[in-house]
């Protein structure tokens, strides 16, 4: 913390833009959806990115593969004669045992690689690396990951001809150790990927020192202990022991010469001048709620968020070449009446010229609308408010269940008819549904009224009627 001693937390809802950091003044407050109802009050994601770079250079001690694999291309040759390991057009894999056919692959680099890449392929991986990011025209990701294809197959097939007794001891260095470095450009984080990656990668720099060979020294450990370390007697090829010998070596010969991470803050990505965090406003304005009078209707209103106060919008015009804030929006939300006759005020929509009322117990709106509508256009602000009746014969209801909610229902929207939930009682279904609305328009009459069915009913009824077809 602070002091250097006790821990500063930010808390639940909260995280910091950089890992490692311990002021408060950088806590960013990322979820308030327990606080808020209103969908405009909920915290937009932080904005702001972290840059790092990233660079690693993989080296492969080619030497020890190439020589286990020219073991294995001696005893392939001893068992195969030479026209068995030429791989035809169609492989017939019932003619061709998988013995057979890991000695084609490995006798026949050269071949591969004059098909795959052209006796003339010598590009160096600098230019490989070059074409991953900058491609040459014509030459998406496949072409550039079959460039890092031959790259290797023409070390293999270099090597092959060349002395690699004594880990390559009568070779220039340059001829048997492949270095791949690769150099990202700079890239963008966000505060959770940051959280992830920074601590990750920054310890990352151990792999420098790593000794990889200990991979192959635990393999080929297991392998003693569950007897399993003569692969020949265990599959009963004669190439088994060559092609073990051959993996071992890959992570003996594997090691990471550079790995170097580093990664920046800055603070004005996360955090505006007035000291609030920033938003990602990656939403459009929703010109629904800035209603405009006649006497503005000429006027081109535009909007942006504002990033600073988590993305709200900001309505504006320009006069002349002058951007001019647009302060008129239209708003009746202070003269709604919170109660009008047998009705009461339930919300007032985003627009803030219109709100939904919601009727006392026996009384519904007439027209199944309960809206009422704010005149802003002429600038008088007169309330047109819904009209409401009480509610009228609803009908027999069958004692064959129970309703859980009445006709005054919180749920109903400005424009729906009074509906009651109804449930069957144990052992029974209902037929059109559990909801009955009542059709104020058409002298309250009940829609869907509930119907209860007795479970199984329905499939003995179809299957009296198959039987009647039958006949």
């Amino acid at each position: 913390g602070d002091d250097g001693v006790h821990c500063n937390s930010c808390g639940w809802n909260y995280d910091t833009p950089f890992w490692g950091m311990t002021d408060k003044g950088k806590c960013i407050q990322t979820n308030n959806w327990e606080e808020v109802q209103d969908w405009d009050s909920y915290l937009r994601d932080p904005a702001g990115n972290n840059f790092f770079d990233l660079a690693v250079t993989p080296t492969m001690n080619m030497c020890g593969p190439v020589h286990a694999k020219k073991d294995l291309d001696i005893n392939c040759n001893a068992k195969f004669t030479k026209e068995e390991l030429i791989l035809p057009e169609e492989l017939n894999l019932q003619e061709w045992t998988i013995e057979q056919i890991i000695c084609a692959g490995s006798t026949q680099v050269e071949p591969a690689f004059d098909q795959l890449c052209g006796k003339d392929w010598d590009k160096s991986w600098d230019e490989i690396v070059k074409s991953l990011f900058e491609p040459e025209e014509g030459q998406g990701f496949e072409g550039t990951l079959m460039d890092g294809v031959c790259f290797a197959l023409k070390r293999v097939k270099d090597l092959e001809k060349a002395d690699t007794s004594n880990d390559c001891a009568n070779l220039d260095k340059d001829e048997y150790e492949m270095n791949m470095p690769i150099e990202l450009p700079t890239l963008g984080m966000g505060m959770g990927t940051s959280a992830i990656l920074i601590p990750l990668f920054s310890e990352m720099k151990n792999l420098e020192t790593m000794n990889f060979g200990s991979f192959a020294d635990a393999g080929e450990a297991m392998m003693e202990a569950m007897g399993m370390y003569d692969m020949n007697a265990l599959l009963g090829w004669g190439i088994a022991n060559n092609l073990r010998d051959v993996g071992m070596t890959v992570p003996r010969a594997f090691r990471m010469s550079r790995f170097s991470f580093t990664a920046d803050y800055d603070e004005e990505q996360y955090f505006c001048q007035n000291g609030e965090a920033k938003r990602r406003c990656d939403s459009g304005c929703d010109f629904d709620q800035c209603r405009i009078s006649e006497a503005d209707v000429d006027i081109d209103l535009q909007c942006e968020r504002d990033e600073c106060n988590n993305c709200a919008q900001r309505f504006y015009y320009f006069n002349q070449y002058e951007k001019v804030e647009f302060d008129r929006c239209a708003s009746c939300a202070s003269k709604f009446d919170e109660i009008i006759d047998n009705a009461v005020l339930k919300k007032i929509f985003r627009n803030n010229v219109e709100a939904q009322y919601i009727c006392n117990e026996g009384w519904v709106a007439e027209d199944c609308n309960s809206r009422a509508v704010c005149d802003y256009k002429s600038g008088d602000y007169t309330i047109e408010y819904p009209t409401v009746s009480r509610i009228g014969a609803t009908g027999d209801i069958r004692d064959d269940g129970e309703f859980y909610s009445n006709w005054r229902n919180e749920e109903m929207e400005a424009e729906t008819c009074p509906f009651k939930d109804y449930e069957c009682f144990e052992g029974y279904y209902p037929e059109n549904g559990g909801r009955i609305e009542c059709n104020v328009r058409d002298n309250f009459q009940i829609y869907n009224e509930p119907k209860c069915i007795k479970r199984g009913t329905l499939m003995t009824m179809n299957m009296m009627t198959m039987t009647e077809m039958r006949r």
